[in-house]
This record gives C-alpha cells, structure tokens and sequence, in this order.
C-alpha cells in the first residue's frame, strides 16, 4: 500500500471506540458490518480508538443537513483504512496522524470531506472559519473513489498520493503536503489551500497525481522546499468552474520543483468561457498537456523552465488566450506547441517578457531557448486581428522554432527580442494562416526594440 505502513495491531473493521466530545451524536452498534452514526446537531467532535472501514463495511452518517460537520479524531496507534463504504450528507473530517488509505475497493460519498493527518484545534472547526492544519503526520493516500456531493474535498499530510479518482462537482479539490496548512472558509472566492513554510527535508515526492482529479477548482499545493520533487502531475486534472466563473486549477510548489506530463484541463460553464492554469514553482518542468479554452495559462518559475508539451488556450468562438511563461533560464523544447489562436483574434502569447522587457507583472529571463521544431501561435483563423507572440530575455536568446500571429485579412505581427545582440541565433519560420510561407526576421538592434515581422 503506498504511503502506508501498517505495524502494530491489525486494523479493526469499522471505527471502534467512539468517545463523543461534542454535539449530540448517537453512535449505532454497528451490526453486520453496517455503522450507523445519527447527528442531530451542526457540528460533532468524537475521538476513536481507530477509524478504518473493512471492503463490504458502511460507515453511516445521517447529519440534520449539508452544512453539519463531524470531526473524526483517532487518538489509537493505527493508521485508518477505508477499504469499504464511507457515506454522509453533510461533511466529515478524519484526522488520524498515523497516515490514511483509500483502498482500491473503498468509496467515499458525502457532502464534503477532509482527510487530514495533520491536527486542527477543536476550537477552530467549531468556529465554522479559517482552519490551520498542524503537526508531523503521515500520508494520505487515495486508491478508491471519493466523491463530494456539492462540497469540496481536501487531503493534508506530509505526503499525499492520488492513484483513484477524486470528484467535487460544485465545490474545490484540495491536496495539500507539508507540516502546516491554512484553510481559508468557503466564502473566499479566491484559492482555499495555503502551504506555510515550516519542517524539514523529506525525500521523495509531496504530491503525486497519477488518477483523475475533477472539480469546479483543483488545488495541489506543497512547501517546496521539504521535498527532492514537490508536485508530480502525471495523470488528469480538471476544473469544470461555476455557474459565472471559469473552472481554476492552481499548482504551487514555491521554493521546489513542479513536474506536469499529465494533462490538465480549466474550462468554463459554456463553449468559449475560458479557464485559468497557474504553475509556480522554483523549477517547472511541463511535458503534458495544459488547455483553457480562451482563458490563461501562466508558467513561473523563480530559476527555471523546461516546456517540452502543449499549452492551448485556443477557442472556436471568440479572442484566443493568454499564456505567460517566466523564469530566469527557459527553454522550450523542439517538441513543445504554444497555441493561443481564436477565432475572432489571435490571443497573446508571451515567453521570457512581455513588449520589449518592460512588462512589470511578467518576469524577464536571462536566457530564453526556443528548439527546432517547437511551434508559437496566435492567429485569428476566422475573423479579426492576429495577437502577439513575444519572446523576450535580458541577455541571450536562441529561436529556431516557429511563430505566427497573424489572420486571414491582417499581417503577422511576431516579436522576438534580447538586450544583447544579435537576439535570435537563427531565423525563425514565420507563417500565417493564409499562407503558410516562411519569413526571415528582423533582428532588433537594441533592448528598445522588438522584432516586428510582415504577413506573407
């Protein structure tokens, strides 16, 4: 079982000695392998000498509505095991620092869910606000299914690995490692999960995707600097949004490294409604796939970049997307396409700077790579304007890919661009989407001055 060790005693069936702290909580005997647990006030507090659930078994909670929680502590030795039937209509908490498995066989329905090997103070959850999650727990490990119906679901511990698959339709997927983590209420419209710099090195890996991940947000965030790799993305993320708003999908890993050769997808309610991608870490290596229809996608590394796959933020209905990439060193690979082509203009495609260096919200690199082979766009393919393809460094930069920005009825308008001379060391191919024929660029003589080229 990754991420787990079980030593000790064996894990019992069904959560075992329940002590209720708070609330008003009828605890059933649990007969047949079926638990039956009747909440009749908001919120409950029970400690358990262990909360594991055997394949076949139901753990129950009936709670007076969707916004009633449980906090589940276990105060035993055992690591919980849910290898059956987890079920509530409102939200469950289980914190057990000793580490928590989803099996392969176990399935877990509720409102909402927080699987956390890190504590929270009693105080705190009952508050019903902003939670910080504390201490130096185990793993958590999803195998099986979970699936918050209508609420959001999160996963703290010192490491968390998700090999099943995790849904919150209407509501934000969290994954969260490190030793301290805030949990901001669902009021706030921004992001939920905040790593707080705190504990030492461990090797291996912070998070580790390789299922499905679905929800309306996805947030996998670890404190980069405890592990050798602190994201690894390699299986499918995607963030669906809200009524009036575009699906998020964030991935910070600052201070470390963040990997992608999954595929990760941030759409929109409706056809065209873009979505919104953010990467940052110290070092991002993305070899996958990354698309927001019509919406924005930003790479940011402190130190590096290496872009190897595909970013598409293309859309059939109006303007393109937007795509940033910054770091202080970038390369991107002969395999790599950049694609922010719609169809009533090109969006904007910006790597290393934005217009001759002087954007303040974009980090300008010291060296930018751009490999034979790897492709940068930006055409209005219908209707309208070509966009802008710009790729900036301070110092050197080496172009041998392709670019285009340009419309059936408008001229390409490309820019590439280096403080230093000359800024591109061998010609791009440029092409627009009436012809696709081949253009010399012009090197620009100065940092002032970015290279404009003409629609063939």
């Amino acid at each position: 079982m990754p991420g787990l060790v079980f030593t000790g005693n064996p894990v019992l069936a069904n959560p075992q000695g329940g002590n209720i702290i708070h609330g008003d909580v009828s605890i059933g005997a649990g007969i047949g392998g079926n638990l039956q647990i009747l909440q009749n006030s908001p919120n409950a507090i029970i400690n358990w000498d262990s909360f594991s659930i055997a394949a076949g078994e139901l753990t129950q909670f009936r709670q007076p509505g969707s916004s009633a929680a449980v906090l589940n502590r276990v105060t035993g030795g055992n690591p919980s095991a849910i290898h059956g039937a987890l079920k509530a209509n409102g939200n469950v908490f289980v914190i057990n620092p000793n580490g928590i498995l989803v099996g392969p066989s176990g399935t877990i329905d509720v409102h909402g869910l927080v699987l956390s090997t890190l504590d929270v103070d009693d105080g705190e959850f009952l508050a019903g606000g902003d939670m910080t999650f504390k201490g130096v727990g185990e793993n958590v490990t999803n195998m099986g299914r979970i699936n918050g119906i209508g609420g959001d679901v999160f996963l703290i511990g010192r490491t968390v690995t998700n090999s099943g698959s995790i849904r919150a339709a209407n509501g934000t997927v969290g994954l969260a490692a490190g030793e301290e983590v805030l949990l901001t209420a669902k009021g706030n419209k921004g992001e939920r999960l905040f790593v707080r710099a705190k504990g030492s090195g461990v090797s291996g890996t912070g998070i580790l995707n390789d299922g499905t991940i679905e929800g309306a947000a996805v947030e996998l965030k670890a404190h980069g600097n405890m592990y050798a790799l602190a994201i690894n993305n390699k299986g499918s993320i995607r963030a669906t949004g809200a009524v009036n708003a575009g699906g998020k999908v964030y991935l910070r890993g600052a201070g470390g490294t963040i990997h992608n050769n999954g595929s990760i997808r941030a759409s929109g309610p409706g056809m065209g409604s873009g979505g919104r991608v953010l990467i940052e870490a110290a070092y991002a290596k993305v070899d996958g796939m990354m698309r927001a229809e019509g919406g924005h996608v930003r790479v940011a590394g402190t130190d590096k970049v290496e872009l190897g796959g595909s970013i598409d933020v293309t859309t059939p209905l109006g303007r393109g997307g937007d795509v940033v990439v910054e770091a202080k060193e970038i390369e991107v690979g002969s395999t790599a396409v950049v694609d922010a082509s719609g169809a009533t203009g090109g969006g904007g495609v910006r790597i290393g700077g934005g217009f001759q260096g002087r954007d303040a919200t974009i980090q300008n690199a010291d060296h930018v790579v751009i490999g034979d082979g790897a492709v940068l766009r930006a055409d209005a393919t219908a209707s309208g304007d070509g966009g802008n393809v710009i790729v900036w460094s301070d110092g050197d930069t080496l172009f041998q890919g392709e670019l285009s920005a340009g419309s059936r009825n408008s001229a390409t308008a490309a820019t590439a661009a280096s403080e230093r001379k000359p800024a591109i060391s061998s010609s791009p191919r440029l092409k627009s989407p009436s012809r696709a024929a081949p253009g010399p660029a012009r090197v620009p003589g100065s940092a002032t001055e970015d290279a404009a080229v003409p629609g063939r």
